[in-house]
């Protein structure tokens, strides 16, 4: 090879130029590289692929992911693989318009090449010549595999010039090559010289018809058994000279076994198809019926007339015009209707069955026309339980409904006569401060302590009657938590009724998030009674909020009771307290809309406690809802 720099690089620009896979190199900084017009025919960029060189791609992927079947999916794969820099090898993606395609991504970082080379694969086209073959797509095995190619770069001699990796794995062999051709290959390896007969005879096609030639070569292997492999040498002149040959290699091995495979595949599904636990047909597109498996006879008890068709518009209770429509719809977009797809049929014996049913398009070579299959699952069973099923849920909605107006009755009920309680023993107790009646004045506090706990209770009864009704809307507003939480210390915790103090940490830097003002209230002040009330004697509990990348975690803990591992699992249902709470007062009815208000803030709960210890509640919540 000629070493001018300059017309080296020519020669491999107009090499690659030619491939005919889309090509794409940036540097580490995403400034394209190189580009050819494959690539930009593949991503629809209406620019010429020279007008691209230096230009930012770091929004590529976004930019582009509209043209895939999975956009997000494709985003986050590239960004994945930006992340590992590790290469990629035949990945398969598919285009929302039908297109297959194949990714290579190779990442460099050696003194003389730096940065990302990605390479998309049209495979499309042998998807399609596979398609007359793999026509029952929806049940036999897909067919098209990953297709490796190797790519040699030859001189007039028909002597290497450059072999990729994929070609010559062994980096001490990909340099032995050069200079050589196939039959000084053959002699290191000690192979026999047929396949550089063929080789050099399919390269000097090429060169002078000056148009690409492919061949075919098969490899027999005690081990692997035999390959496949398309090979094709397509010659590079300007100006009527010559300047290279490229060879490229595909294995088709897989399509080749699959061909042998497909025939025995066909034999096997008719024999499936006749012992299948489904009901199946087929049908041409004047919705006459030429098959029918034992499966639905035994069930239909309707068999094929020994002149002419089966008529199924005759048999059709329920469902009969969208099943005409979809089948008419199949036969000419083959795909499925948007909706139910399911039908209701008479049987012989009178009686009636429910069935799905899904298509599936049949070509055979002696048949003049193509034929669709109807696979039906019969789901009488399962439509009588849906049935039973709205049935129960209807009652226990209505249930539901009878036990939240109960509660909301109660609730506002019983309000009336403690308020006249309450209010009554205040008077009480406001007379009898000028009588010195001995322990009167316990005696009154334990009512006013009673009164607190019923009011307590009906608080929380109407609480959870809100929750479970939906009324309890969120109304979220962008505040400062930490300040927040100052108020509600300041207010209710400094001290608490026995004298104890909270002590509160904050870590990071403090961030408002958005939050309900009411929610946020509950949550927190429940965990922080709860946290005094079982740790009664022992060290203050302790608040705790970190700022975090995304989120702010809120932490009480407490050197209280704790809470078991059994306990836990059942924390957070109606009246469920745990079992060594002993006779600390608690309804069992606080978690239970603490957990409802954190999930309403898309946030998360985490519980860890040891009996006679201690327990750390965790509660993590985003910055922003959206």
């Amino acid at each position: 090879m000629d070493n001018n720099p300059h017309k080296q690089s020519m020669l491999f620009k107009n090499i690659l130029d030619r491939i005919s896979d889309a090509l794409l190199f940036e540097s580490f900084d995403h400034k394209i590289v190189y580009v050819n017009h494959y690539f930009c025919e593949l991503f629809h960029i209406p620019v010429a692929p020279e007008f691209l060189v230096g230009m930012d791609c770091s929004n590529a992927a976004q930019e582009s992911k509209q043209y895939f079947k999975d956009p997000e999916q494709f985003v986050q794969r590239i960004a994945q693989i930006y992340e590992q820099a590790e290469n990629v090898i035949d990945e398969q993606l598919s285009f929302a318009d039908g297109l297959s395609i194949l990714r290579d991504y190779q990442f460099f970082n050696s003194e003389e090449t730096k940065g990302h080379l990605w390479v998309y694969k049209n495979v499309s086209s042998l998807v399609t010549s596979l398609d007359a073959m793999t026509s029952q797509k929806n049940f036999f095995e897909n067919l098209l595999n990953n297709i490796p190619a190797d790519i040699a770069i030859f001189n007039k001699e028909h002597q290497y010039e450059f072999v990729n990796k994929v070609g010559v794995k062994s980096t001490a062999m990909s340099k032995w090559i050069i200079g050589k051709d196939d039959f000084d290959y053959a002699n290191y390896k000690q192979l026999p010289v047929d396949f550089a007969v063929k080789r050099r005879w399919a390269f000097n096609q090429a060169f002078e018809t000056k148009k690409s030639v492919e061949l075919e070569e098969t490899n027999h292997s005690a081990v692997h058994g035999d390959t496949h492999t398309l090979r094709k040498f397509y010659p590079v002149f300007e100006d009527d000279k010559f300047v290279s040959m490229i060879g490229y290699g595909i294995d088709i091995t897989r399509m080749r076994q699959s061909e042998i495979e497909l025939a025995q595949s066909h034999a096997l599904f008719l024999s499936m198809i006749e012992h299948s636990n489904e009901l199946v047909l087929t049908m041409d597109a004047d919705k006459n019926v030429h098959f029918v498996n034992s499966k639905w006879t035994s069930v239909t008890g309707h068999e094929l007339p020994e002149v002419g068709y089966l008529n199924l518009e005759n048999i059709i209770s329920v469902g009969k015009k969208s099943f005409i429509n979809a089948i008419s719809f199949y036969f000419k977009n083959e795909k499925h209707m948007v909706g139910s797809r399911e039908l209701t049929i008479n049987t012989k014996q009178g009686n009636k069955v429910n069935l799905k049913y899904q298509f599936a398009k049949f070509i055979q070579k002696d048949w003049n026309s193509p034929r669709i299959i109807v696979f039906f699952t019969d789901i009488t069973e399962q439509v009588r339980i849906e049935e039973e099923f709205k049935k129960n849920l209807a009652r226990e909605k209505y249930l539901n409904e009878l036990k939240t107006n109960f509660m909301n009755m109660v609730s506002h009920e019983l309000r009336t006569p403690l308020s006249v309680i309450l209010s009554n023993t205040e008077l009480l107790m406001m007379r009898l401060q000028h009588f010195r009646v001995s322990g009167i004045e316990r005696y009154t506090n334990t009512v006013m302590h009673q009164i607190d706990g019923m009011t307590n209770l009906l608080n929380e009864f109407l609480f959870v009657s809100k929750v479970e009704s939906g009324k309890f809307q969120l109304q979220i507003e962008e505040l400062s938590v930490v300040s927040f939480l100052e108020d509600l210390i300041k207010e209710h915790y400094q001290p608490w009724k026995d004298k104890r103090s909270i002590e509160f940490m904050v870590v990071g830097i403090p961030v408002d998030i958005h939050f309900d003002k009411r929610m946020m209230f509950h949550i927190v002040n429940n965990l922080l009674s709860n946290a005094f009330k079982y740790s009664e004697g022992k060290s203050a509990p302790i608040l705790t909020i970190r700022f975090l990348k995304k989120k702010c975690q809120i932490v009480v803990e407490d050197q209280g009771i704790g809470i078991s591992a059994e306990d836990q699992k059942k924390l957070f249902q109606p009246f469920s307290r745990g079992t060594n709470v002993d006779k600390i007062e608690g309804t069992g009815l606080g978690l239970v809309v603490v957990k409802y208000f954190i999930e309403q803030h898309k946030g998360t709960l985490h519980i860890d406690s040891e009996i006679g210890k201690y327990t750390k509640i965790s509660l993590e919540l985003p910055y922003n809802l959206d």
